[in-house]
């Protein structure tokens, strides 16, 4: 069973991650966390909701299939950087 995580510690992990210029996809943060991609997506759409993180448009990646496709990228928001240095 998966530990529970808090909306902050998976910011965090998404900050520390704030160095890739293009930002993070779901699925490298979900390999990064260890929880499946359908926990990632919930977490990406309460973050979003909060203004926490944003999309930051598609990078190109290459399926398991060889297949070259777009997949959506996110990075934390300004305001959400602010919050998290100021504590």
């Amino acid at each position: 069973m998966s530990q529970k995580i808090t909306l902050d510690q998976w910011l965090a992990e998404l900050e520390s991650d704030a160095s890739t210029p293009d930002g993070i996809s779901a699925q490298e943060l979900a390999d990064k966390l260890g929880h499946g991609i359908d926990w990632t997506h919930k977490f990406i759409r309460l973050a979003i909701g909060s203004g926490r993180i944003r999309f930051s448009g598609r990078r190109k990646s290459q399926a398991i299939d060889g297949k070259i496709s777009w997949t959506p990228v996110y990075q934390l928001t300004k305001s959400c950087r602010l919050r998290r240095g100021a504590s």
